[in-house]
């Protein structure tokens, strides 16, 4: 290599060095100047400002670390995000490099909108262990509307932390979070009364809810009480009453409650295999004897002959547990003699991969159905209290939630044959009680069973200390 050749490497990485110097942060070195980009910030309450800080030179490196003379008013994080709290004035100083600046920060009462004053459709908000609403969205939305924490008489000597403005024209009061073992409560307290409540029902209007129908109740003294109702249109399972009820407190003259159904949790393996072609077969019950259907279970591979929870007439089949992760079926029960509706043939399946009774109409569950040959889904049918498919032979297929009485609610899912189905609304309702029955026989035996082997096995097991 010639002495030129080598004198242009090494001014080539010399000027590489000294460029890459450039652009890195310098960790050493005085700060000689600390600001922020503006001496006053001013933020509506529930809002937010990220500050900037000004520092020369501006390629020193520098940890900052901010204080607040009043949190009650705005808080600030390590990276510099102000929260508005709270209607009033504040100092945060930053501190680094030696330096420190200030910055005045003035919050000031957010603008109200009323076009929307009714609750934001918060059904679970979320909560701290003391039982305080910390949920953020809910937070900024009632802020947003000038609504603070304050006590809400829900009936005499029951009072309940809700949100309270009582200088909005239509919704002054909200309470979130309320809850029973079926539903979700939010309540709200109008100056509307159900006779003239146009602003109320044009809110419900905005918010996707069907026009209001009306009923009439006569309370114990004789008094005929108005009631109004609606749903919202893409959510059967949002409803909503309001009847006049006068809250003296809140200057209020309607009492308006939504709820939402609350679905408990399944017990599940995994998700809905949505390709999963899993179903028994209905040829049990179109001359196909046990040999032919065992014949069918061993081919499709999913599932064991299960001897203690079956007879010549009803074959019990069990999930295997190499097989757990490739379907959506925890057992099968071919029934050809019902012990409730004596000859009518159907077969049982408790599902494992369906989480809720909501889940129950999802487009994963739709798919699955689909995949087994039932191609025709009516969807959720009311009676039924589930959803229902049928198949090119016009056999049917139902699945719905079941209460247990040991064990909490699952998802169950019944398939009948054409000659069987069973298509009208007294139908539906007399094979659900009836299933229902058959459902928990079908469960106590299967926990005699569980039962009788752990009994066994603890036997052997004291057998064995002995």
């Amino acid at each position: 290599m010639s002495r030129t050749t080598l004198l242009s490497l090494l001014i080539g990485v010399a000027l590489f060095a000294l460029t890459s110097c450039d652009d890195d942060p310098v960790s050493g070195g005085q700060l000689t100047k600390l600001s922020f980009a503006s001496e006053t910030i001013t933020v509506a309450e529930g809002q937010t400002y990220q500050l900037e800080v000004l520092q020369e030179p501006k390629e020193l490196k520098v940890d900052f670390v901010y204080s607040n003379d009043n949190p009650e008013i705005a808080t600030v994080n390590a990276m510099g995000l102000v929260r508005a709290v709270h209607e009033g004035t504040t100092k945060i100083t930053v501190h680094g490099g030696g330096l420190q600046a200030s910055v005045l920060v003035t919050v000031e009462k957010a603008k109200i909108n009323t076009d929307q004053e009714l609750p934001l459709l918060a059904f679970d908000p979320e909560y701290d262990m003391a039982r305080n609403l910390i949920d953020e969205e809910v937070l900024q939305y009632e802020h947003a509307l000038g609504r603070v924490v304050r006590n809400i008489c829900y009936t005499e000597g029951l009072y309940y932390l809700g949100f309270v403005n009582k200088e909005l024209p239509t919704i002054p009061g909200v309470i979130y979070g309320i809850q029973s073992a079926k539903e979700y409560y939010i309540l709200a307290y109008g100056k509307e009364t159900v006779e003239q409540c146009d602003r109320t029902k044009e809110m419900f209007r905005k918010l996707g809810f069907a026009p209001f129908t009306e009923e009439k109740e006569v309370a114990g003294d004789g008094a005929e009480k108005i009631i109004l109702n609606s749903h919202k249109e893409d959510d059967p399972d949002v409803t909503v009453f309001m009847y006049n009820e006068v809250n003296e407190e809140l200057g209020t003259k309607m009492y308006i409650q939504l709820n939402k159904k609350r679905y408990p949790e399944f017990k599940t393996q995994h998700p809905v295999v949505e390709t999963a072609k899993d179903f028994p077969t209905l040829d049990f019950f179109k001359g196909a004897d046990n040999d032919a259907l065992q014949a069918f279970e061993d081919k499709l591979g999913f599932r064991q002959f299960n001897g203690d929870q079956s007879s010549d007439d009803n074959r019990s089949y069990d999930t295997t547990p190499e097989q757990i992760a490739k379907t959506n079926l925890e057992w099968v029960f071919y029934v050809r003699k019902s012990s409730s509706q004596g000859d009518l043939q159907y077969i049982n399946c408790q599902v494992f991969a369906i989480p809720n009774e909501y889940e129950i109409r999802s487009e994963a569950v739709k798919n699955w159905l689909a995949a087994n040959g039932f191609t025709d889904y009516k969807g959720y049918v009311p009676e039924h209290m589930g959803v229902e498919a049928f198949n090119a032979n016009g056999d049917q297929c139902f699945l719905y939630a079941q209460p247990t009485d040991y064990d909490g609610t699952f998802c169950w899912m019944q398939i009948i044959d054409a000659s069987h189905a069973v298509k009208t609304v007294a139908a539906r309702k007399a094979f659900r009680e009836s299933v229902s029955q058959d459902i928990r026989k079908i469960l106590n035996q299967r926990m005699l069973t569980k039962q009788k082997g752990l009994y066994q096995t603890f036997q052997s097991v004291l057998e064995t200390q002995r």
